[in-house]
């Protein structure tokens, strides 16, 4: 394989990078003798770019730099999970695969999608129904299939465990910021204290939380756990509805995932979103309540997963990422806009 990279976007790979994708990419050439020629590469995001190829059977792929766990869990999702249940075509269209030498990493080589994801352009009811459906048929499928123990004991709980473990863990690694553990500034304890409060309050009202969780959230299931707009392609082609990036998928209330989906509309298209899926989950036997409080489930959904992430910020902070300390103020930005039932009290400047 030759390479020619743009000149624009040289810095989107780096020449080994492209030299251990010359194997996958090789793959695809149209012909023999034939050699694939990578004539640009453009950065997506972060660890994802879109290759435009010459001598190859199709014009561009993308491409995507995962853990070496990541790349396991989508393996399992879409070679076993998803035939289990006849729903092959549904996860990522992974062409070819290449390790790097320390097995850290691997690179994932797909079929490009093009510009069919669901947060192009305006909400399209059409569109946006086929893709509810094809969740629906997700959800309702591994709610009643034994293959469910595997995902639940592979990829982890995303249920009630979760919301309850992560609130609990947050609050308790934010209590430790403080001496000898951390030494924050007058300015970081307020945040540190206004967090606490925060998830103070949410340890609080945990009974009715979980039990939302537990009896209103829909059936237990396999969730795809990211589910942004920018995760949802739907195709041209009849039933060519495809969900990428799996890496936090796991097992739990169906809810989970439309709670996340819902959060990327505009507030006046978020009834339409609902409507489209509780419409195709009720016609596939898993109807919700209809005096279901919505706003609560999905902000709880996402206490839990803010919650989660502020975890990680203060472990961060205690191993000496100062800097931490911002983020943390951005999660806590975040966590009270869904939990406006929490008031915060006057912070005491002075308390170490």
């Amino acid at each position: 394989m030759s390479i020619d990279v743009d000149r624009h976007n040289a810095a989107a790979l780096l020449p080994e990078q492209l030299a251990l994708l010359s194997g996958p990419l090789g793959t695809l050439a149209s012909g023999q003798p034939s050699e694939v020629r990578v004539v640009s590469a453009t950065i997506l995001r972060r660890g994802v770019h879109r290759l435009q190829l010459e001598g190859a059977t199709c014009a561009s792929v993308v491409v995507k730099r995962l853990p070496a766990k990541a790349s396991q869990l989508e393996r399992s999702v879409t070679d076993r999970w998803l035939p289990s249940v006849e729903m092959n075509m549904f996860g990522p269209p992974r062409r070819a695969a290449a390790g790097e030498g320390d097995g850290r990493y691997v690179w994932h080589v797909y079929d490009d999608l093009g510009p069919n994801g669901l947060d192009q352009g305006d909400v399209d009811p059409g569109r946006l129904g086929a893709a509810m459906n094809r969740l629906a048929d997700l959800h309702a499928s591994f709610a009643r299939h034994p293959m469910l123990a595997e995902p639940r004991f592979a990829a982890g709980d995303l249920g009630t465990h979760f919301y309850r473990n992560s609130v609990r863990d947050a609050a308790r690694c934010v209590a430790l910021l403080r001496p000898p553990a951390a030494q924050p500034s007058a300015e970081q304890c307020r945040v540190r204290d206004e967090v606490a409060e925060l998830l103070s309050h949410l340890t609080e009202d945990e009974p009715d939380r979980v039990r939302l969780l537990t009896d209103l959230a829909g059936p237990t299931t396999l969730v795809h756990g990211d589910l942004t707009r920018a995760n949802v392609f739907v195709l041209p082609e009849p039933g060519g509805c495809r969900l990428i990036d799996w890496d936090h998928a796991g097992v739990g209330p169906s809810g989970f995932d439309i709670s996340t989906h819902v959060a990327y509309y505009a507030p006046a298209e978020r009834r339409l979103v609902l409507n489209l899926y509780t419409q195709a989950m009720a016609d596939r036997g898993f109807p919700f309540a209809d005096d279901l409080d919505w706003d609560l489930l999905v902000r709880t959904f996402e206490a839990g997963r803010l919650a989660n992430q502020i975890i990680w910020i203060a472990l961060g902070i205690l191993e000496g990422n100062a800097w931490g300390f911002r983020q943390l103020a951005d999660w806590r930005d975040a966590l009270e806009a869904v939990d406006p039932g929490a008031r915060r009290s006057e912070p005491e400047m002075d308390r170490a």
